[in-house]
């Protein structure tokens, strides 16, 4: 389940004491599938707690206890994409997904490879498209955020890639995690 607490925190060298809200939900596996031909598999879903559609890369939450983080991102990929890589790496330690407000960790992997094998297996309540971006499109997006010194908006981001401004706006975001 989710949950929002409040605590009160006492500064260790200050002693001063601060409100701070926290949110936590399972912990979750997020995967970057690539095609053989260097294009990235994402998804475009409704997602209620922005109340919008956004285009994205599959997540999974699991029951860690009975389903590993890589078991997850391999079912999730399957399951919203119809994709499969027998060629998958973890992309490092789990990370926070917001450090000051959250103790909810995601686990990142890449796939390789990627074979579409499937149709798509939707969970009764999801409703998920399938889009491809070229890997290309996806590093210039990188390497345009990591060398902005003053930041950099989504409009500018899309111009320069030719893709949307809402595409630009989805790959910043993952790319900022």
């Amino acid at each position: 389940g989710k949950k929002l607490i409040s605590q009160i925190f006492i500064h260790p060298t200050a002693g001063s004491r601060e409100e701070y809200v926290l949110f936590g939900q399972k912990n979750w596996s997020v995967i970057l599938p690539v095609t053989k031909d260097n294009k990235v598999v994402a998804v475009r879903q409704y997602k209620h707690g922005c109340d919008r559609v956004v285009l994205e890369l599959p997540v999974g939450t699991a029951n860690f206890k009975r389903e590993s983080p890589l078991d997850t991102a391999i079912r999730e990929l399957l399951e919203e994409t119809g994709y499969k890589s027998r060629k998958i790496r973890s992309l490092g330690q789990p990370q926070f997904i917001a450090t000051g407000g959250s103790w909810t960790k995601f686990y990142p992997f890449l796939a390789l490879n990627c074979e579409k094998i499937t149709t798509v297996k939707l969970d009764r309540n999801e409703n998920i498209e399938t889009e491809i971006i070229s890997l290309d499109k996806w590093l210039t997006a990188l390497w345009m955020i990591a060398n902005c010194k003053n930041g950099i908006s989504s409009y500018e981001v899309g111009r320069a890639l030719g893709v949307t401004q809402k595409s630009a706006w989805f790959m910043m975001h993952r790319i900022r995690l």
